[in-house]
Protein backbone atom coordinates (compact mmCIF):
# COMPACT_ATOMS: atom_id res chain seq x y z
CA UNK A 1 0.00 0.00 0.00
CA UNK A 2 1.35 3.56 -0.89
CA UNK A 3 2.11 5.53 1.89
CA UNK A 4 1.42 8.64 0.60
CA UNK A 5 -2.21 7.29 -0.19
CA UNK A 6 -2.57 6.68 4.17
CA UNK A 7 -0.89 10.03 5.05
CA UNK A 8 -4.03 12.41 3.09
CA UNK A 9 -6.74 10.68 5.34
CA UNK A 10 -5.45 10.80 8.23
CA UNK A 11 -4.52 14.57 7.40
CA UNK A 12 -8.00 15.07 7.00
CA UNK A 13 -9.32 13.76 10.02
CA UNK A 14 -7.01 15.30 12.09
CA UNK A 15 -7.40 18.63 10.51
CA UNK A 16 -11.29 17.86 11.27
CA UNK A 17 -10.38 16.73 15.13
CA UNK A 18 -8.33 20.12 15.60
CA UNK A 19 -11.39 22.22 14.24
CA UNK A 20 -13.83 20.91 16.40
CA UNK A 21 -12.08 20.53 19.61
CA UNK A 22 -10.66 24.33 18.65
CA UNK A 23 -14.17 25.10 18.75
CA UNK A 24 -14.94 23.89 21.57
CA UNK A 25 -12.48 25.28 23.61
CA UNK A 26 -13.48 28.65 22.24
CA UNK A 27 -17.67 28.18 23.12
CA UNK A 28 -15.88 26.87 26.84
CA UNK A 29 -14.11 29.83 27.21
CA UNK A 30 -16.90 32.50 26.31
CA UNK A 31 -19.22 30.53 28.33
CA UNK A 32 -16.96 30.87 31.38
CA UNK A 33 -15.16 33.34 31.10
CA UNK A 34 -17.21 36.38 31.20
CA UNK A 35 -17.32 39.19 33.51
CA UNK A 36 -20.01 39.82 35.69
CA UNK A 37 -22.78 42.28 35.61
CA UNK A 38 -21.55 45.63 36.37
CA UNK A 39 -25.16 47.14 36.49
CA UNK A 40 -27.73 44.58 36.58
CA UNK A 41 -30.40 47.62 35.74
CA UNK A 42 -28.57 48.83 33.01
CA UNK A 43 -31.63 48.13 30.65
CA UNK A 44 -34.25 49.72 32.77
CA UNK A 45 -32.51 52.92 32.61
CA UNK A 46 -33.32 53.76 29.25
CA UNK A 47 -31.69 55.95 26.15
CA UNK A 48 -32.38 59.90 27.00
CA UNK A 49 -32.21 61.35 23.90
CA UNK A 50 -33.51 64.70 23.51
CA UNK A 51 -32.46 66.03 26.97
CA UNK A 52 -30.31 68.61 25.91
CA UNK A 53 -32.29 71.95 23.94
CA UNK A 54 -29.21 71.62 21.67
CA UNK A 55 -30.57 67.66 21.16
CA UNK A 56 -34.57 68.77 21.28
CA UNK A 57 -33.39 71.37 18.42
CA UNK A 58 -31.83 68.76 16.15
CA UNK A 59 -34.24 66.35 16.31
CA UNK A 60 -36.70 68.99 15.25
CA UNK A 61 -34.98 69.92 12.48
CA UNK A 62 -34.96 66.25 11.34
CA UNK A 63 -38.62 66.85 10.78
CA UNK A 64 -38.56 69.83 8.79
CA UNK A 65 -39.41 70.19 4.99
CA UNK A 66 -37.81 71.63 2.65
CA UNK A 67 -39.22 72.45 -0.56
CA UNK A 68 -37.59 74.80 -2.87
CA UNK A 69 -39.20 76.45 -6.62
CA UNK A 70 -37.36 78.65 -8.82
CA UNK A 71 -39.36 81.54 -10.96
CA UNK A 72 -37.14 83.09 -13.12
CA UNK A 73 -34.59 84.36 -11.15
CA UNK A 74 -35.85 83.99 -7.98
CA UNK A 75 -35.43 80.96 -5.42
CA UNK A 76 -38.13 80.26 -2.80
CA UNK A 77 -37.66 78.15 -0.29
CA UNK A 78 -40.18 76.92 1.87
CA UNK A 79 -39.87 75.29 5.26
CA UNK A 80 -42.47 73.65 7.17
CA UNK A 81 -42.75 71.01 10.20
CA UNK A 82 -43.52 67.50 10.98
CA UNK A 83 -47.12 69.20 11.76
CA UNK A 84 -47.34 70.97 8.61
CA UNK A 85 -46.62 74.51 10.31
CA UNK A 86 -44.48 76.56 8.73
CA UNK A 87 -41.04 77.07 10.33
CA UNK A 88 -40.15 80.75 11.10
CA UNK A 89 -37.01 82.52 12.22
CA UNK A 90 -34.34 80.16 10.29
CA UNK A 91 -30.86 81.82 8.62
CA UNK A 92 -30.77 80.70 4.62
CA UNK A 93 -28.23 80.55 2.59
CA UNK A 94 -27.13 79.71 -1.12
CA UNK A 95 -23.88 79.10 -2.13
CA UNK A 96 -23.54 78.30 -5.86
CA UNK A 97 -21.16 76.42 -7.39
CA UNK A 98 -20.58 75.45 -11.20
CA UNK A 99 -17.69 74.60 -13.47
CA UNK A 100 -16.17 77.33 -16.01
CA UNK A 101 -16.28 80.40 -13.14
CA UNK A 102 -13.46 82.67 -13.96
CA UNK A 103 -14.25 84.79 -10.73
CA UNK A 104 -13.85 81.72 -8.62
CA UNK A 105 -16.32 80.04 -6.41
CA UNK A 106 -19.76 82.60 -5.23
CA UNK A 107 -20.18 83.76 -2.20
CA UNK A 108 -23.24 82.79 -0.14
CA UNK A 109 -26.37 84.33 -0.97
CA UNK A 110 -28.71 85.11 2.34
CA UNK A 111 -31.93 84.32 2.21
CA UNK A 112 -34.43 86.89 3.61
CA UNK A 113 -37.73 85.71 5.45
CA UNK A 114 -40.61 86.63 4.27
CA UNK A 115 -43.11 85.41 7.02
CA UNK A 116 -45.37 82.18 6.86
CA UNK A 117 -42.20 79.76 6.38
CA UNK A 118 -41.12 81.08 2.92
CA UNK A 119 -37.53 82.39 2.76
CA UNK A 120 -35.99 83.72 -0.91
CA UNK A 121 -33.49 85.15 -2.82
CA UNK A 122 -33.08 86.61 -5.86
CA UNK A 123 -30.37 85.19 -8.10
CA UNK A 124 -27.68 87.50 -9.79
CA UNK A 125 -27.92 87.22 -13.70
CA UNK A 126 -23.84 85.90 -13.69
CA UNK A 127 -24.81 82.76 -12.79
CA UNK A 128 -25.38 80.15 -15.70
CA UNK A 129 -28.59 79.20 -16.71
CA UNK A 130 -27.82 75.27 -14.90
CA UNK A 131 -25.55 75.45 -11.99
CA UNK A 132 -25.62 73.34 -8.81
CA UNK A 133 -25.92 75.00 -5.36
CA UNK A 134 -25.67 74.39 -1.48
CA UNK A 135 -28.76 75.56 0.17
CA UNK A 136 -28.31 75.80 4.26
CA UNK A 137 -31.08 76.65 6.60
CA UNK A 138 -29.95 77.00 10.24
CA UNK A 139 -32.13 78.10 13.91
CA UNK A 140 -30.40 78.18 16.99
CA UNK A 141 -28.08 75.26 16.96
CA UNK A 142 -29.97 72.95 14.37
CA UNK A 143 -28.62 73.56 10.43
CA UNK A 144 -30.02 71.17 7.74
CA UNK A 145 -28.29 71.32 4.92
CA UNK A 146 -29.47 70.48 0.59
CA UNK A 147 -27.71 70.42 -2.32
CA UNK A 148 -30.08 71.45 -5.54
CA UNK A 149 -29.50 71.46 -9.07
CA UNK A 150 -30.92 74.60 -10.46
CA UNK A 151 -32.20 75.28 -13.88
CA UNK A 152 -33.26 78.73 -14.23
CA UNK A 153 -35.67 79.41 -17.08
CA UNK A 154 -35.84 82.90 -18.42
Amino acid sequence: MNTENIRWPAFIVCLVVSFCLFSWWTMNRAISGVSPVSDPNYYSHGLKYNNTSIEIQTAQALSWTITPKVKGRVLTVQVVDAQESAVSGLQGSVAAQFEGARQGPLSELSLSDNGQGLYAVTLPSSLPRTFSANLTMKKDQATVNRRLLINLDE
